[in-house]
């Protein structure tokens, strides 16, 4: 009886833990879909927020009029797209549309399986208190969204670069943690390892890899990524003239803070595996170390293309999920590390 007890409970663990990995796959997609609008000018095409009805879209040529009239109002169109045809406005409308919808689908696709989970009481107590932080984050994450898009239709057509970082950010903190979450499940939230200093450095990385989220948001935000597109150097200098004191709106400052970081990330990553060689680790820990430095080398150079070519909306855009792999990386080591798992085996 206890062993079919046993088995049951293994069994909504593996359920609870796939649900999460699929909401956390959705999150990512949510993510990569808002790095395409910001890349196509799509960002401020639709200015209001409407949490019910802005979920159907427009359907006749009648409500594709209101709609466009009303971007019409929005300094974007008045300064940077004045006479665009009702063609050219839906290219752009589509993108923010598709990306408003996969956040209204990330609500759902979390808050359905969780009452489910809570009323069979496969999620209990503290379990069931976290996931709904979680729902909680989503929904902020939500808001954040518009109050970043608000900040763009006012006076200057741009959003915030704050309020852009701060959106971005959380993005990747509520991914992080859904994957981080999945991970306990799948596990059964094992004994702690006693693996030394890889469990802070592991921690560290974290922390600095949405460091360096965090810095890419304010280069996209600041559009710092067209100010000099040469590598290793920024234009004829290591370190380029023109950065000032007011670093948070300069973006000289920040592309060179970012690239800085990036060398650090490489060095840090690189560093761990040389040390993880030479480590009794099991193999989900080895495959963890080797994971991330395959994806940190690949970020790296994609990084660099992405600013040589001028960032072009490929490159950025697979440069963005390069940045959520490696943060999908970090959490997977960090646990595994963290963690002794049931079994040795990948």
């Amino acid at each position: 009886m206890e062993w079919h007890m046993a088995e049951v409970n293994e069994r909504s663990q593996r359920q609870v833990a796939r649900w999460l990995f699929v909401c956390a796959a959705v999150i990512a997609l949510m993510v990569v879909i808002g790095g395409l609008t910001r890349l196509t000018g799509s960002g401020l095409s639709i200015t209001e927020w409407d949490l019910v009805m802005g979920t159907v879209p427009p359907l006749n040529e009648a409500q594709w009029q209101v709609v466009f009239e009303q971007y019409k109002q929005s300094p974007e169109y008045r300064i940077v797209n004045a006479g665009m045809s009702m063609a050219e406005f839906q290219s752009i409308f589509w993108w923010e549309y598709v990306h408003r919808l996969v956040g209204r689908a990330v609500g759902f696709v979390f808050l359905i399986p969780f009452l489910y989970f809570v009323i069979r009481r496969k999620v209990t107590g503290r379990q069931a208190w976290k996931l709904l932080l979680l729902f909680v984050l989503g929904g902020l994450q939500g808001v954040l969204g518009w109050y970043m898009v608000k900040s763009g239709l006012v006076k200057d057509p741009h959003v915030s670069h704050y309020r852009l970082t701060a959106h971005l950010s959380l993005a990747f903190l509520l991914f992080g943690a859904t994957l981080w979450q999945g991970l306990h499940f799948r596990d059964g939230c094992p004994a702690k390892e006693k693996e030394g200093v890889f469990r802070k450095v592991s921690l560290g990385l974290l922390f600095l890899v949405m460091f360096q989220v965090a810095l890419g948001a304010m280069v996209a935000g600041l559009k710092a990524g067209y100010m000099f597109n040469t590598f290793p150097k920024m234009g004829e200098y290591w370190v380029p003239p023109g950065m000032g004191h007011s670093v948070l709106i300069n973006g000289i400052a920040i592309q060179f803070i970012h690239r800085i970081t990036a060398y650090f990330v490489l060095i840090m990553i690189g560093a761990m595996w040389w040390k993880s060689r030479r480590t009794v680790l099991n193999a989900r820990q080895r495959n963890g170390f080797d994971f991330l430095l395959l994806v940190v080398m690949i970020q790296f150079v994609l990084g660099v293309f992405t600013l040589i070519f001028h960032v072009p909306v490929s490159l950025a855009a697979l440069h963005q999920f390069g940045a959520l792999v490696l943060l999908g990386g970090g959490v997977y080591l960090c646990h595994v590390l963290r963690f002794s798992p049931k079994t040795s085996q990948a």
